[in-house]
């Protein structure tokens, strides 16, 4: 955005909630995950990465549970975390999800915009 150019409508993180673009990661089966690895840091899930995880945990063939998928992508992403996220940045990284169909490789980004991080694909950041 230029400089002396004005917002005319900003999309808030609350109406991403609302439409179901975005999740809370401090609810249900994410909570407990979420507050052990970012303890305060608000936290979000985009929808492409969540419909991943609920895919992952739905496979009958793998023995995947919610608490599991998403610590293996929450926590993957604490190594690129440890020196810090500029706010406006965005640090890219590999998980493994078993259960996701044939690929298994996935590129996960988490984005922090000053005050909390969210979690998608390149995609959707």
């Amino acid at each position: 955005m230029l400089a002396n150019e004005k917002v005319i409508y900003a999309y808030t993180r609350d109406q991403a909630v609302n439409d179901g673009v975005l999740m809370d990661a401090y609810q249900g089966d994410f909570e407990e995950i979420t507050q052990q690895l970012f303890r305060e840091t608000p936290v979000y899930i985009a929808a492409g990465l969540l419909s991943l995880i609920e895919r992952a945990v739905a496979n009958p063939r793998w023995c995947n549970d919610l608490k599991g998928v998403w610590w293996d992508v929450a926590y993957m992403s604490t190594f690129g975390l440890r020196r810090g996220l500029p706010a406006g940045e965005t640090h890219a990284y590999q998980v493994i999800i078993t259960g996701t169909g044939r690929r298994r490789n996935h590129t996960i980004c988490v984005s922090f915009d000053g005050q909390a991080l969210t979690f998608c694909f390149p995609e959707e950041a």
